[in-house]
């Protein structure tokens, strides 16, 4: 019976697969904090969408133990900030719904970026960083409304977030005059969206400093403290955006800041002796032994500075070397170490080529965060213009030329900036001259995501491409390996001459659903001996996940419901209804409707319940609220969300979910005027600390609005010590007065405007209306975080 039993549930699955529409992957937009201390114990939330009431946490590289599943967060803290109008409130907007998780992190977990995702029942997550680090760490407590300032201790890392939109930071230290401060701001590394500015205020309030761009995206300044006092940093979007992913790493940090070395590299086995470049170093040179047998890469030991170790004999510039005549003779096989040392430098490199034996010149510069955006030329002995290579790749500044000459002779090459106005000690380079016929044909290969979900009894398809190098032509076998049982793989080979193909997986109807780190690899053949070269990840992630890519058997979704299309009229502060027919697709299970997590259009302060359709029914109303506030004549659409439970052939149950955008099932609404007006005897009150104050308000409503009334003041979470009973009217009651009391000097922060909000009626029937009260503190802070 019980072999018949599995059958039938496995007959049933399939006949529910066929019937299937595709569900909802989950995404994840933000960890925060994104770090934490070695040794130390972080409490995160991940906020994302369709992760439902919980998810698998991974994260590749030993941390230390880690929670593997997430709990999903009773509430999830949500700031409206400023009103967002036309048009940009016409734009979609995601809802992200927080997820808690701990991580205990080893004293000896070494420091860095890790790489985490998450995954359910329908599918895995891109990967994303999670920073360790040395210094101690602080998470914002965030409270909405008018910024206010923070004080640290340094060093530390401070993880926030620009929250909500149009927000600003800010923290403040103690500095004595003449210590060195470095400042550096983390976000567009943290695949954040966060375009930060940092800003700098001394004691006075006067601006120190102040930085949008130096690592990529992101700000970095140094500056010493010309006096004494406190010293505000200040952190906001370049274009005053800000919502929960927009998080950030604050890293602050006293004493000698070293900026660049010269040389950026170095020889295995050798000694060298680095200049250094930054603000309050002690000496401006230093002796780095480098051990023989070093494995050649980048060695980022120098206080964060990066350094490339070589197995190649290296060699400086002489100046002057800015012409052919000056320029010094080097041989193939060596690495150059050079810098722009001002505007409008050269460096001219001199080497002797044969005819029919390609070189090939490659320039590091940006790869070690020289700020130097190379121009690389090749001229012959006459002075002509031979060859020359700006980007190796498009956005990659550094520089690779191949080259072939066609006579035996002395070539010049010569180095620049791609801007005469640019140079300086910062502005280096390593460049390596290598005969082609000793580089080995090769490849290297990259995928074009880092996940993939691939629903059972269906197909999937990944991209993955190849750069060939030095004459690489044949074909390129690809193997994948760690596939989960039931699944298979097409097209695992790139042919001769192609650079791209089209993985294509399969999973059985019955494959387990579950995640899985494959491993797609090419191999190839030199002299005999086989070589094999790991696919990475294109884009953000490059490089962080290696070869793995993160494969996930998913469950689809049997359900559906569908609306007719309409438009209607409706006032702002009321609510709104309509209705929906369920298309089960043989699922006969509850289900629980919401607003979607992801949305076609910013809401603009929609909100509405979860609701639960019992098993079996195949229709259902969802009833929207309005908020009295939305822009009047706004065409607001609403998306919604099913979730329901459904059980495999094995005996799992699987959270699954469906999201319609389609517009005949988005809830449509014409957004006319408010059916109700509360007007307050005055707008703004002085906090009365210690005392009481009344606040007379009048209420207008239509002829249509019967019923009692309630009118209460909304206090903020992070406000406290006020006191206010709501006051109820009658049907014939236009009028009332507000009570509030004060605590003594720990009431607030008044850093924002209260809401005064009157409601008549209930559910469907709920109308209401909204007044600001703005509270006036004598003993306001007078650091108020505006942008110079």
């Amino acid at each position: 019976m019980a072999t018949c039993g599995r059958l039938c549930a496995a007959l049933w699955w399939l006949l529910l697969l066929s019937g299937s529409v595709c569900g909802d992957e989950p995404t994840a937009s933000y960890i925060f904090p994104a770090g934490g201390q070695r040794g130390t114990t972080v409490e995160f939330r991940v906020g994302g969408h369709y992760l439902h009431d919980g998810a698998a946490f991974h994260i590749e590289g030993a941390t230390g133990a880690v929670v593997d599943r997430l709990q999903r967060q009773q509430e999830t803290v949500w700031f409206e900030g400023p009103l967002l109008p036309l048009p940009e409130s016409q734009q979609k907007e995601d809802y992200p719904v927080e997820h808690r998780g701990r991580m205990e992190i080893g004293a000896d977990a070494y420091p860095g970026e890790r790489w985490w995702r998450v995954s359910t029942s329908q599918g895995v997550t891109a990967g994303m960083p999670f920073v360790v680090g040395d210094l101690p760490e602080i998470t914002e407590q965030e409270i909405d409304g008018r910024p206010l300032p923070t004080a640290v201790t340094l060093p530390l890392t401070v993880n926030g977030r620009i929250y909500p939109r149009e927000d600003i930071d800010i923290w403040t230290f103690e500095a004595d005059a003449g210590e060195v401060i470095c400042c550096e701001v983390s976000a567009q590394r943290l695949k954040s969206p966060l375009d930060a500015v940092l800003q700098v205020t001394g004691p006075g309030g006067e601006t120190v400093v102040r930085c949008d761009d130096s690592i990529g995206r992101d700000p970095r300044v140094v500056f010493t403290a010309v006096q004494a006092g406190r010293y505000a940093v200040r952190v906001w979007d370049a274009e005053q955006g800000g919502l929960q992913h927009y998080v950030y790493r604050l890293t602050l940090q006293r004493g000698p800041v070293v900026q660049s070395v010269y040389p950026l590299g170095a020889q295995a086995g050798t000694e060298v002796q680095l200049e250094l470049t930054g603000v309050g170093l002690t000496q401006s040179s230093r002796t780095l032994s480098i051990p023989a047998g070093t494995e050649p890469g980048f060695r980022p030991d120098l206080a964060g500075v990066p350094f490339e170790v070589s197995e190649f004999p290296e060699l400086a510039e002489q100046e002057p070397n800015n012409d052919m005549q000056s320029g010094r003779s080097v041989s193939a096989g060596m690495v150059l170490n050079g810098r722009i040392q001002s505007a409008g430098d050269a460096d001219y490199w001199i080497v002797t080529l044969q005819k029919g034996s390609a070189v090939q010149l490659k320039l590091t510069a940006a790869e070690l965060r020289s700020p130097l955006d190379s121009l690389l030329q090749l001229y012959d002995a006459a002075g002509k213009l031979v060859a020359e290579s700006d980007n190796a790749v498009d956005g990659q500044p550094d520089s690779l030329l191949l080259f072939q000459p066609p006579e035996d002779g002395v070539y010049a090459v010569r180095v620049s900036d791609r801007f005469d106005s640019r140079g300086g000690p910062e502005y280096s380079y390593r460049l390596s001259i290598r005969d082609a016929a000793v580089l080995r044909p090769s490849f290297s290969l990259s995928l074009a995501a880092d996940f993939l979900n691939l629903k059972r009894g269906g197909e999937s398809k990944i991209k993955v491409s190849a750069e060939r190098l030095h004459g690489h032509s044949g074909a390129i076998p690809l193997e994948v390996r760690g596939l989960p049982p039931g699944v298979v793989v097409e097209g695992a080979e790139i042919a001769a001459g192609r650079n791209e193909t089209q993985l294509t997986f399969r999973a059985e109807a019955a494959a387990r659903v579950c995640v899985s780190a494959v491993e797609v690899c090419g191999v190839g053949e030199w002299n005999g001996v086989r070589m094999e070269y790991p696919a990475r990840v294109e884009g953000p992630a490059k490089g962080a996940a290696g070869g793995h890519l993160w494969l996930a058997v998913t469950v689809a979704t049997p359900f559906r419901f569908v609306g007719d299309f309409e438009t209607r009229y409706a006032a702002r502060g009321s609510a709104f209804t309509r209705r929906y027919r369920i298309e089960r697709g043989g699922y006969e299970g509850p289900l629980r409707v919401s607003l979607a997590e992801r949305q076609t259009r910013h809401l603009q302060g929609v909100t509405g319940p979860v609701i639960e359709v019992p098993a079996g029914q195949n229709e259902f109303e969802y009833t929207v609220n309005l908020p009295p506030w939305m822009e009047i004549g706004r065409t607001s659409r609403t998306c919604l969300m099913a979730v329901g439970q459904v059980m495999t052939e094995d005996g799992h149950s699987h959270d699954v979910s469906y999201t319609s955008f389609e517009q005949n099932d988005q809830i449509i609404v014409l957004v006319d005027p408010g059916r109700m007006n509360l007007r307050l005897e005055r707008s703004s009150l002085l906090a009365n600390r210690g005392g009481e104050s009344d606040l007379r308000f009048e209420v207008q409503r239509g002829a249509d609005l019967a019923g009692p009334l309630r009118v209460e003041l909304l206090l903020p979470r992070h406000m406290q010590g006020i006191v206010c009973e709501p006051v109820q009217l009658n049907d014939t009651e236009t009028a009332g007065v507000l009570k509030l009391r004060f605590g003594g000097a720990g009431a607030g922060p008044l850093n924002m405007p209260l809401v005064v909000r009157a409601t008549v009626g209930v559910g469907v029937n709920r109308t209401c209306a909204e007044s600001p009260l703005v509270l006036i503190d004598p003993a306001a802070d007078s650091v108020r975080g505006e942008r110079d």
